[in-house]
């Protein structure tokens, strides 16, 4: 009799354990938070000159490591660079934008006391 109540106990463990191990099936961020999208930033940029492609690498780094005023001043010399061409100025432009979309999302989802 006490094997079985053994046995049983170690099913009800098992099984409370398991149930503690499931994955979360998000994936990103959650939703409502604005995105960006370095991929046309990049792309816009592949054929450049080596110091525009160095800034659009350190907006790439500023926005990964959310350092987004290096990032936005960075987009701000791109966006003013004469060597940009027109398409390349609307894709920074855009950029810029959803920056701006993500600190505004980011400053409003502060804890009080924080901005």
């Amino acid at each position: 009799m006490k094997t079985i109540q053994w046995i049983a106990g170690l099913l009800v463990v098992a099984v409370i354990a398991l149930a503690g191990c499931s994955k979360s099936s998000q994936t990103g961020p959650p939703p409502g938070t604005p995105m960006l999208d370095l991929a046309k930033l990049t792309e816009a940029f592949q054929t450049a000159t080596p110091e525009l492609r160095s800034s659009v690498d350190k907006v790439r780094m500023g926005i990964r490591y959310s350092n987004y005023p290096d990032a936005l001043v960075e987009l701000d010399k791109l966006a003013n660079d004469a060597n940009v061409t027109e398409p390349q100025k609307k894709v920074v432009n855009d950029v810029i934008e959803q920056l701006k979309k993500v600190l505004a999302a980011a400053g409003s989802n502060a804890p009080a006391g924080t901005q």
